[in-house]
């Protein structure tokens, strides 16, 4: 048994392999070598500890919006000196999936530290937070968040769970260090896309989520609550808050009311509470929202805290991510995740309004045309899909579905064709690999479809079936 050691990138382009390679035990195994002695490869990794939570809106539009936020703490940073500046970097993958696990949002950054000597010893004792967003529609969500020191090659993970309402009455109850109140909000947070907002900006409130929940001595608890009327609301409400010990025991409430007005389906509410006088320890932080008119308790949320003896760290290194999608990627991100659902109405109506925007978006096209495939509309996939293939696109599902729509119409050698063409442009080949293996057998061309076999067994070796045909076939 041989035990290998494995180190993390050398350059900047090196994260994201070794982030997918931890992720995918296949790309270990075609590590191996396929000659004799067998070589176990066992890879130990030290755990990265980092806190993450996420909080959802409603963006007015039946969506929500998505806000996710990552705490490392000053401890588990580490640097590494070159000449006279201290480097250091978090690479983070993150991937989030609906119920069906189908893959709505993936992507990567890479968190950059750079200081002088001087500025090192000021900021060694900062946290380092990164915040996200996404636009998602109505369901149930698993978001899987990937970090990796640079400097110590540690790594962490943390999976969140969230369901999202079809009509939800509010948002979560969320927890932080402070709101800033921004004189216009960034990114066209007022009266703009959801989409282009940056993370945990709600009109002119800039949020700092206190992720892990924990407060330090003569910190401020600063609360954000968003509150959605619903019809029969009179629009006047009474909040009380209340926080509470692990024993279930009020250790300290307040009460306060509020008026939503006319027109307007948002109520956003903001809170300072003080936890001053309250001993360390675990606690819950609620507040209940009643109709002020009528007395009736229309919802209450809550959120665990901790109050510790230990002082806060001085300051932070603020990440996040740049997402400020157009609107034909807006909505057709949208698109898809309805496509998924198999709600082809409803992904047809958002690659409406992604084409209305911007008519010549492929992306958009080749979506709109899977849903007529699947309700049975070939022309109006054929109409939208064939000027793109004659305008010689790159894009190798254009040519997928037209091969699997002239495969439907027994137009084998049309068929044929197109795969091809989307066999060569298309990274992960091995399902249009294989169909055009199939497509050619039909066709009684055993050589092609030798080789179409053949060429996707290079790709993905561990297909038996695919071994069982091709072996079939002969030589």
């Amino acid at each position: 048994l041989a035990t290998q050691s494995v180190t993390a990138g050398t350059d900047r382009l090196e994260s994201e392999r070794i982030l997918a390679t931890l992720r995918d035990p296949d790309a270990f195994e075609a590590l191996r070598s396929s000659a004799r002695p067998l070589v176990t490869t066992t890879v130990s990794l030290e755990k990265l500890p980092f806190a993450a939570g996420g909080f959802f809106s409603g963006d007015g539009h039946g969506n929500y919006r998505f806000d996710a936020a990552v705490s490392v703490s000053p401890g588990d940073l580490t640097f590494e000196r070159s000449g006279d500046k201290f480097y250091g970097r978090q690479d983070i993958y993150v991937t989030i999936r609906d119920g069906g696990r189908n893959i709505v949002a993936q992507f990567n950054d890479q968190l950059g530290l750079e200081l002088s000597e001087t500025e090192f010893e000021v900021k060694k004792g900062y946290r380092l937070s990164y915040a996200f967003s996404h636009l998602l529609i109505p369901g149930e969500y698993a978001v899987n968040i990937l970090l990796r020191d640079y400097v110590s090659s540690r790594v962490g993970e943390k999976d969140l769970r969230f369901s999202f309402p079809a009509e939800g009455r509010s948002s979560p109850l969320l927890l932080a260090g402070r709101i800033e109140h921004l004189p216009s909000a960034p990114g066209g947070a007022t009266g703009g896309s959801a989409a282009a907002r940056p993370p945990f900006v709600f009109k002119n409130s800039k949020i700092a989520p206190r992720t892990e929940a924990v407060f330090g001595p003569g910190e401020n608890i600063h609360i954000y609550l968003e509150v959605y009327r619903r019809p029969g609301d009179s629009g006047e409400y009474r909040i009380t808050y209340a926080l509470r010990d692990t024993d279930g025991k009020t250790v300290g409430t307040t009460e306060e009311s509020q008026v939503l007005p006319e027109g307007e389906s948002t109520l956003a509410v903001e809170k300072v509470f003080s936890p001053k006088g309250l001993g360390d320890g675990a606690y819950a932080l609620s507040a209940r929202v009643e109709d002020a008119r009528t007395g009736k308790t229309l919802l209450e949320e809550s959120a665990p805290l901790a109050l510790s003896p230990a002082s806060p760290p001085p300051g932070t290194f603020s990440f996040e991510q740049d997402y400020r999608p157009s609107p034909e990627i807006h909505y057709t991100d949208l698109g898809r995740q309805s496509f998924f659902r198999r709600d082809f109405a409803g992904a047809r109506r958002f690659l409406g309004i992604a084409l209305s925007a911007a008519p010549g978006y492929a992306p958009a096209k080749v979506l709109t045309a899977k849903c007529h495939v699947l309700e049975g509309s070939e022309e109006a996939a054929l109409d939208l899909l064939r000027p793109l293939a004659e305008g010689g696109t790159e894009d190798g599902e254009v040519y997928t579905i037209l091969g699997n729509i002239f495969y439907g119409r027994k137009n084998l050698e049309q068929a044929a064709a197109l795969l091809e063409k989307a066999a060569g442009l298309s990274i992960e080949s091995v399902e249009v690999l294989n169909f055009l293996g199939g497509v050619y057998l039909e066709m009684g061309k055993k050589d092609k479809a030798r080789g179409a076999f053949a060429r996707s067994l290079q790709i993905k070796a561990d297909q038996p079936l695919v071994k069982s045909i091709l072996d079939g076939l002969g030589k």
